[in-house]
């Protein structure tokens, strides 16, 4: 599966009714300013940013067994096309070919 992750001038259409935003087209740093406001009555204008940019430190447990793993979290909008993935598809990704 292809998960992309959208830029902030990416445009996304979607039914108006799943929005947070209330409106059926718009830019992603439209979302994620609305986001940031609705959150900044609650968390610090660096907090989001650290959550949204760099990430925000902290520990894993997976259900793997393989303990605790360190690292960082932090939230994105992606995209998941509706196609069938090629086996192929993952390597012309990284070799950049179309």
């Amino acid at each position: 599966m292809s998960v992309n992750e959208l830029r902030p001038d990416d445009v996304v259409s979607l039914d108006k009714s799943k929005n947070p935003i209330a409106v059926s087209t718009f830019q992603v740093k439209e979302l994620t300013s609305n986001l940031a406001n609705r959150c900044g009555r609650e968390l610090s204008p660096e907090t989001i940013k650290q959550w949204s940019s760099s990430g925000v430190e902290c520990q894993v447990l997976r259900t793997d067994g393989k303990g605790w793993k360190k690292g960082k979290i932090r939230l994105a909008l992606e995209f998941v096309p509706d196609e069938v993935d090629s086996p192929l598809n993952e390597l012309r990704e990284k070799l950049n070919i179309e």
